[in-house]
């Protein structure tokens, strides 16, 4: 087993009301790039990445219903930052280096191209940090290639 390390951080996430007007304000102060939209119809949420500067991703979010996890964040805390996505290598040696320290660990998807989990952010000092691994041909980035 490899050490689990950061790559990089990969994205922050801001929970939003409104999506088309704060992303108006991020375009005409900022300027965005590489600009993709997405829906989670099971999780009830829509929202924007793109880049800024250099190659920085950013993610505006905003609920799709009522009853979506980010309906409750933002009734709860208002806008806001929401999460830090972090790219790391070997996500199940991390889980288990954070589940032996005694932190919750919620796992999230797992598809071709990439697996998710979430350290809850009760008992890691608020924070919601999404740890993400990036998979090539079903198995770990490194161990595709041959690492």
């Amino acid at each position: 087993m490899n050490d689990a390390k950061v790559i990089r951080v990969d994205h922050i996430a801001a929970a939003v009301r409104d999506l088309e007007k704060t992303l108006g304000v991020f375009e005409q102060i900022f300027g965005v790039s590489d600009l993709h939209r997405f829906e989670n119809d099971r999780d009830g949420f829509r929202g924007v990445a793109f880049r800024l500067g250099s190659g920085s991703r950013f993610e505006l979010i905003t609920p799709t219903r009522p009853d979506s996890f980010l309906s409750r964040f933002l009734s709860e805390r208002g806008e806001g930052f929401h999460h830090v996505t972090l790219e790391v290598t070997d996500l199940d040696g991390l889980i288990g280096k954070l589940e032996g320290l005694g932190f919750k660990v919620l796992r999230g998807r797992a598809t071709d191209t990439y697996r998710e989990a979430f350290i809850h952010p009760v008992g890691f000092f608020g924070m919601l940090i999404q740890l993400t691994e990036r998979m090539r041909a079903g198995k770990p980035a490194g161990e595709a290639d041959g690492q």
